[in-house]
């Protein structure tokens, strides 16, 4: 090829170069009206570009914090940390279960070892759960909280903690429960396309009902039944989880420093749960054997003198009931296998207040043909009632409650048979009758299992 080849091949040709100038003149000369629409077409893209970084700030924020530390967030008992999904899907640990309960988490291994804090946050396991809920938090905020935290969980297998006392008279305290509600988790739970509409009407209508606490605003900017409505409700949860992650600092502080033994590549401890049952009754001995109740010897003086449960009844709570129901029939929709953890009740501290023995049973009954309704498993510990250790104070698990507990999690988690499981996939629990152990035995020799 001679040099005037090369040159006529790469030089534009007269016409292209009259198309190409014609071009720019055309942009250069459009209308008013088209550069209005450019314009408006660049702000809105403008807008919606930074809707967006608005919405995910959340979890912008809650990552960049979350990995700002060395720290373990799944076993922090808060409200704050447990209205956000953002927060629990940035902070959760790597193998991590949902465990959707109240009160019982706030115990800590400073009151007993295996409370969860201690037994799965300071060790290896092979697995962590993640902390759901504080008190007051009875099924139905506990059903909605499983609708959002579908996009946060890591497995199919959940764990629902269950209070007795949310089904006595007048249906627990179903009116502290909705002062407390999370207007995020709600609009998540209504938008989760997984979730049947008739279980979300159920809800809503459920929710109506708690008018005193619950308004028609929170109801209906959750739903966006007008477009007025839809924004409002994207404000209100940004407000709601931006007032959250301001004040992040609070969380931070109760999360738990990392062990050694949680360090990555560290090698898993296998429980012993024989040995860990002696060492919870000695435990127990030494911080709770002062009273014949077997409560904590620090609170014992002070639940003895609360006769706030007096006698009390729990078979007029079928609000509270059915909302179980429905619960569990969510956690389905979402495609969860829960494991429901039956917390029994403190035996010799309910027949002190005449809590009715054979109420006690109705409610267990109950609760099992509702699990079996709806092809759930659970854990049973009804038959430990009298084991003096299982209850630390009226209500919470403690030092052989949480050995037992932290067993059937384990066993179901490796799709292991135990004592304790049934429902579902395991049939009769048999409990405490099916035992012989030192828990066991010390109810034996109390002359309390009965």
């Amino acid at each position: 090829m001679n040099t005037h080849d090369h040159i006529e091949l790469n030089t534009p040709s007269t016409g292209a170069q009259h198309d190409a100038k014609s071009a720019t003149n055309t942009i250069h000369t459009a209308p008013p009206q088209l550069k209005a629409r450019y314009l408006l077409v660049g702000i809105f893209s403008g807008l919606i570009a930074l809707a967006l970084v608005i919405i995910n700030m959340p979890l912008i924020l809650s990552f960049t914090y979350a990995h700002s530390d060395n720290r373990i967030y799944s076993y922090i008992y808060s409200q704050q940390k447990s209205r956000s999904v953002a927060i629990n899907k940035a902070t959760q640990e790597a193998n991590s279960y949902l465990a959707f309960g109240s009160s019982e988490f706030f115990i800590h291994d400073n009151q007993t070892p295996d409370a969860p804090d201690g037994f799965y946050g300071k060790h290896n396991r092979g697995f962590d759960l993640n902390l759901i809920g504080i008190a007051n938090d009875q099924c139905l905020s506990q059903g909605i909280a499983m609708g959002a935290y579908q996009p946060a969980s890591q497995h199919r297998k959940i764990f629902f903690f269950l209070s007795p006392q949310w089904f006595f008279k007048y249906n627990g305290g179903q009116a502290a429960m909705g002062k407390q509600l999370s207007f995020s988790l709600y609009k998540q739970f209504v938008y989760n396309p997984n979730i049947s509409q008739e279980s979300k009407d159920y809800v809503r209508k459920r929710l109506q009902q708690l008018k005193k606490t619950v308004s028609p605003k929170f109801i209906s900017a959750a739903n966006g039944d007008t477009p007025i409505d839809t924004l409002n409700g994207i404000l209100m949860e940004y407000e709601e989880q931006m007032k959250i992650l301001f004040d992040w600092s609070t969380i931070a502080q109760k999360a738990l420093v990392r062990t050694p033994e949680k360090q990555s590549g560290s090698p898993i401890e296998v429980p012993q749960w024989a040995e860990r049952m002696k060492q919870a009754v000695k435990r127990g001995d030494a911080d709770g054997g002062a009273n014949r109740f077997g409560f904590r010897n620090a609170v014992a003086d002070k639940i003895e003198a609360n006769r706030a449960w007096q006698d009390q009844t729990l078979n007029e709570a079928a609000r509270e009931e059915a909302d179980f129901q429905h619960t569990l029939r969510i956690a389905r929709e979402c495609g969860y296998e829960p494991l429901v953890i039956f917390i029994p009740f403190k035996g010799v501290w309910c027949d002190e207040l005449n809590i009715p023995k054979d109420q006690r049973t109705y409610l267990y009954e109950k609760l099992k043909q509702l699990c079996d309704l709806e092809q759930v498993s659970y854990a049973d510990f009804s038959s430990f009632e009298y084991e003096k250790y299982f209850i630390l104070d009226s209500a919470h698990p403690g030092w052989t409650g949480w050995v037992r507990i932290n067993n059937a999690i384990w066993d179901f988690i490796h799709d292991t048979k135990d004592e304790y499981l049934g429902g579902y996939k395991y049939g009769e629990a048999k409990g405490a009758a099916a035992i012989d152990d030192a828990g066991t035995q010390r109810m034996k020799q109390d002359g309390v299992l009965r």
